[in-house]
């Protein structure tokens, strides 16, 4: 009560002495003072504890300041760290918009297969000249000798007449090897030798021979020498 009645007796002092001035120099007012003590040094029976409250609320509290650098901190070190992810992706050649080199070794070559076990003998000829009217016999034997294990009979029907892809079949029955139609020949695996002459009917003699080895690992195909075996 007694600061309250102190406090508008000097509001209606400081008005009358305010209004009744004039501030010729332009200055700011000069609010009156109680004796002996500035504006910020009121003795502590006129101390408004509510303004001093309010008075430093514009003011960061040691909470606020701790928690602003905290977060200040984390920001510089992520931006710390974002800058060294990129430098290192760059030094690693990240970003370019060349293709990546690829460092795995090339892959090598697969060996081929090698067949084995057995097969059968496919015959080819190049041209036989001079021969129309003829017939070739091709038989074949193991290496070394031995008997007859199969047989070609081809009719040379022009003179200039050539065979692909013919396989040689059993020997038929009776021996003769223009008899009748048998299966292909399956031979063990091994090596072989042809022979391969021209035949005019009845002599049993040829007039043109040769001879070829062939070896068995799996199906084998063989060429012969048509000029050997022209006239």
């Amino acid at each position: 009560m007694q600061y309250a009645r102190y406090k508008e007796k000097k509001l209606e002092s400081d008005a009358t002495d305010v209004s009744g001035r004039q501030n010729t120099e332009g200055s700011s007012v000069k609010w009156p003072t109680k004796t002996g003590h500035t504006a910020h040094e009121l003795p502590p029976e006129y101390v408004d504890h509510e303004s001093a409250e309010t008075s430093t609320a514009g003011r960061p509290t040691v909470v606020q300041t701790w928690l602003f650098l905290t977060i200040w901190r984390k920001t510089a070190l992520t931006a710390l760290g974002a800058a060294a992810v990129s430098a290192l992706v760059l030094a690693c050649g990240g970003g370019s918009d060349a293709p990546a080199t690829s460092t795995q070794p090339a892959a090598s070559a697969t060996a081929a297969i090698q067949a084995s076990g057995p097969g059968t003998i496919t015959v080819s000829f190049a041209a036989i000249r001079n021969q129309s009217g003829r017939v070739l016999l091709v038989f074949a034997t193991r290496e070394g000798g031995g008997p007859q294990l199969a047989r070609l009979c081809i009719p040379i029907t022009s003179n200039s007449f050539a065979t692909t892809g013919i396989v040689m079949t059993e020997m038929p029955s009776g021996g003769d090897p223009c008899g009748a139609t048998t299966a292909a020949t399956s031979f063990p695996e091994g090596r072989y030798t042809l022979t391969a002459g021209i035949y005019a009917p009845p002599s049993q003699s040829p007039d043109k021979q040769i001879t070829q080895t062939v070896e068995v690992k799996g199906n084998a195909s063989v060429s012969l020498n048509g000029d050997a075996l022209s006239r």
